[in-house]
């Protein structure tokens, strides 16, 4: 499967000028198909408002289109991509243009890699009408889960308790949380583990770590997997019977539901920055005055959800007719073969880990180097814990594709 005769939407904020060749000589330098004529194209606001840097920073948004777009269409290079380019960052922009998919029904498929604590949304209510209008419509819309856990005040300081990001806690829409993923020496599948990073820098000494493993929380936290229970939305009714009424019932202020709520995310993907994607876009070169394309390692649900999107394109394909919103299908399948379980544990031990050299200044490539201990599986502590586990849970929900892992690694 390749994605023929769908198409993705990819909604994002601005517009990277120079995104179709960038994905193109992307495509030619990874060994992947380039767009065919008139297989990319862009719906874009008429004009863009809060640009600068301390509103919402344009030229911060192209990383993020590039990867999208790159993501989708490496796991479906045969699918049609419409990237729909915001006016702005705001709610009320964004809501724009996911409208304007509805409205003219522009795919099927829609991918969103952004979102914000849920205290902080507005239009909420207009939010949750398009993504219903959309559903009959048979569009399915994926949100990123996010790359701060549970939104503990300690792993983002944007956000003034522990709760859910939205729009992906919406029950109308398929959350995409992360995982590490372990790549083999023959580009087979290992294992992967919840995301869910602390860092552990060597010790002065350079004979042992300046923490006992894995280093101290918060002060190391190194960013994870969104995930968590809503104290919006009741449980959808795809999700009774597979996530664990324990677990539903648990709201983030330590309280306990008298009924069960819906929570994030629903499936996962790679998404660890250790382990994470090559993108390839046009950046500002180290020099400060020359731009020319430049690959670089990226990761966060950022990665995880376009990935999703193009395998549902892909799945779409072999269907043979839109599968619109997907989470009951997804549910449906939760404990078969489609799906990997993925635990903090995947051997039954202790956490793993990974030791890392960083450059001081990865910009420039200036050292000295920095070497860290990086354990995995680690989605928050204390009361913002997200713990991966045998079956449904708030850090991987269902687990990740069985099939993300076949089709990634045939490119």
């Amino acid at each position: 499967m390749t994605g023929r005769g769908q198409t993705v939407a990819i909604v994002d904020a601005y517009a990277s000028p120079t995104m179709l060749s960038d994905a193109n000589e992307y495509a030619r330098v990874t060994g992947d198909r380039p767009f065919r004529p008139g297989q990319y194209t862009q719906d874009l606001a008429s004009s863009f408002e809060f640009t600068a840097p301390n509103q919402c920073d344009a030229p911060g948004w192209y990383g993020e289109e590039t990867l999208d777009v790159e993501s989708v269409h490496g796991q479906a290079p045969d699918a049609n991509v419409v990237y729909v380019g915001a006016a702005s960052c705001t709610d009320s922009d964004l809501l724009a243009a996911l409208a304007l998919i509805v409205d003219n029904h522009l795919a099927s498929i829609v991918s969103d890699s952004w979102g914000e604590p849920y205290d902080t949304a507005t239009l909420v209510s207009v939010y949750d009408e398009v993504f219903q209008a959309g559903a009959a419509e048979g569009i399915g819309f994926f949100f990123s889960s996010g790359d701060s856990g549970y939104e503990s005040p300690a792993e983002d300081p944007g956000s003034d308790q522990i709760q859910v990001d939205w729009p992906t806690s919406s029950p109308y829409v398929t959350s995409v949380g992360g995982t590490s993923l372990a790549i083999g020496p023959l580009n087979n599948y290992e294992f992967e583990t919840s995301w869910g990073t602390l860092l552990d820098p060597l010790a002065s000494s350079r004979k042992s770590w300046k923490f006992t493993p894995p280093g101290e929380y918060p002060q190391y936290y190194d960013g994870s997997s969104g995930g968590g229970v809503s104290t919006a939305f009741t449980q959808p009714a795809y999700q009774a019977g597979v996530v664990p009424d324990s677990l539903a019932t648990s709201l983030p202020n330590g309280t306990t539901s008298p009924t069960p709520m819906r929570v994030v995310p629903d499936v996962s993907a790679l998404a660890d920055p250790s382990t994470g994607f090559l993108v390839g876009q046009t950046t500002l070169q180290p020099n400060g005055t020359s731009y020319a394309f430049s690959l670089s390692r990226i990761g966060g649900t950022s990665v995880a959800c376009p990935t999703f999107a193009g395998i549902e394109a892909d799945a779409q394909q072999a269907a043979d007719h839109p599968l619109g919103f997907a989470n009951p299908a997804i549910y449906q399948r939760f404990g078969t073969s489609a799906f990997h379980d993925v635990t903090d544990h995947p051997f039954g031990i202790a956490h793993l880990a990974e030791v890392r050299n960083n450059y001081t200044d990865p910009y420039t490539k200036t050292g000295p180097l920095i070497t860290f201990l990086r354990t995995l599986g680690i989605d928050g502590e204390g009361a913002a814990a997200l713990p991966a586990v045998k079956g449904y849970d708030d850090a991987t929900g269902v687990g990740s594709p069985d099939y993300y892992i076949r089709s990634f690694f045939s490119h």
